[in-house]
């Protein structure tokens, strides 16, 4: 029997803003439902995405929605004019103005996404589109939308939006290698790798733009790895408004000898700049910290809250039973966040089933559910864990979790639980 349409609009909402493809099993059993297209259009001209940093795109996803609906030129017409009034809006006041101007961006980003899925045999807006990027006043948002341009027309636009934005390429030179992947999805990387040469042999400007990310990830690899001792007096050299240097070179990090790891350690323990200690943490992310990680346990009672989550990620690399104690203390202390955080190498058997719990307390509250799930995920990442508890908080956090990238990673990681229960 269908769901009564009130129920499965409110599903279908709900599933459209995770990301989850139960919308597309709703929208196929009413695809004319005014209210579910209603509702897509919402999701197409609004970036709903909770987490930015480790979500994808979503017009992939949202493409084939449309698709589904059978009324693609209904939602070509609504996006390009919803396209035409947000890039002829008027400015707001300058209080709010980077917050409105980042919205504003990341909402043009994916309706000039959607509609490039959608011209493939449009003529007219591909070249409505092609004028848009290639003139836009605001160049950054011209540079973020040329890789869909170049997915939809080819080579062509790829050279018009190198020459167009080569000022920006130069700051940042990975755009250009954004844009050859596009071209890679759309070709074939074959064709697209030998696209690219004959041009780059034809156009001595648009080679030396793609040379600069080949060359500065060739210089990163051939430089020779600075010593603990001249980055700490690079740290030390700050000024009053405190140090430049924010962080340890990667390289250097996982190249360090250990009795440099062992001095930045006791260094560690010895600071009390928040800018440093921070810039400290950030080796201990990668390699363990030596010695008695209960020195560390003050660094989560911090105000600044970076420092206290780049403290819990270090003990959560550590396996210990003083950490173990510390993060039940800390989730009883209604900080489920951080205790999960600190648990992740020290859990034992039945702590999933805790952790549901806790989860079970957290719906409705988006931002501790998903750092309690992050830990979860991230314990169980390079586990085979196929236990009743491994599966049970995986499906909770696949229905519950705000984040499409956790629920991407839930998936995978649940299969290999199945599969673990089944060998068994």
């Amino acid at each position: 029997m269908m769901q009564p349409v009130e129920a499965s609009v409110v599903s279908f909402e709900s599933s459209l803003r995770k990301g989850l493809g139960r919308s597309m099993l709703l929208l196929r059993q009413e695809p004319d439902n005014s209210e579910l297209n209603a509702v897509l259009l919402r999701a197409c001209t609004e970036d709903q995405r909770y987490d930015r940093a480790c979500e994808t795109g979503r017009v992939p996803y949202l493409h084939q929605l449309i698709l589904a609906t059978g009324q693609v030129g209904q939602y070509r017409s609504a996006l390009r004019s919803r396209l035409q009034a947000l890039a002829s809006a008027e400015a707001v006041g300058d209080d709010v103005a980077a917050a409105h101007i980042t919205k504003k961006r990341r909402n043009i980003e994916l309706i000039f996404g959607l509609l490039c899925r959608l011209a493939a045999h449009d003529g007219r807006l591909q070249a409505i589109l092609r004028e848009f990027v290639l003139t836009a006043e605001d160049r950054e948002l011209g540079s973020s939308c040329a890789p869909e341009l170049v997915r939809l027309e080819g080579i062509s636009a790829l050279l018009a939006c190198a020459h167009r934005f080569s000022p920006e390429i130069r700051e940042w030179p990975p755009d250009i290698t954004e844009m050859a992947d596009a071209l890679a999805a759309r070709d074939g990387l074959s064709s697209a790798t030998a696209a690219l040469q004959q041009a780059r042999r034809a156009d001595v400007a648009l080679n030396a733009l793609f040379c600069l990310d080949e060359d500065e990830a060739a210089e990163q690899e051939a430089a020779p790895l600075p010593t603990y001792d001249v980055l700490k007096a690079e740290m030390e050299r700050g000024g009053a408004k405190g140090p430049s240097f924010r962080w340890f070179p990667y390289a250097w990090i996982m190249g360090a000898s250990q009795v440099e790891i062992d001095r930045a350690a006791t260094d560690l323990i010895a600071e009390t700049d928040k800018a440093k200690i921070k810039a400290y943490l950030g080796i201990f992310r990668r390699r363990a910290f030596p010695g008695d990680p209960t020195v560390l346990f003050p660094l989560l009672g911090s105000a600044d809250r970076r420092i206290e989550f780049d403290a819990a990620n270090v003990l959560g690399r550590i396996s210990h039973p003083a950490i173990r104690d510390l993060a039940f203390r800390l989730i009883a202390e209604q900080r489920p966040a951080v205790g999960a955080r600190v648990l992740r190498s020290s859990r034992q058997e039945g702590d999933l089933a805790t952790l549901t719990e806790v989860l079970n307390e957290l719906i409705g509250d988006e931002d501790t559910y998903h750092g309690v799930g992050l830990s979860v995920l991230d314990m169980l990442k390079h586990s085979a864990d196929g236990s009743g508890e491994a599966r049970q908080i995986l499906l909770h956090i696949y229905e519950n979790g705000p984040c499409s990238g956790c629920r991407g990673w839930s998936g995978p990681y649940l299969d290999r639980a199945r599969g673990a229960t089944v060998r068994a």
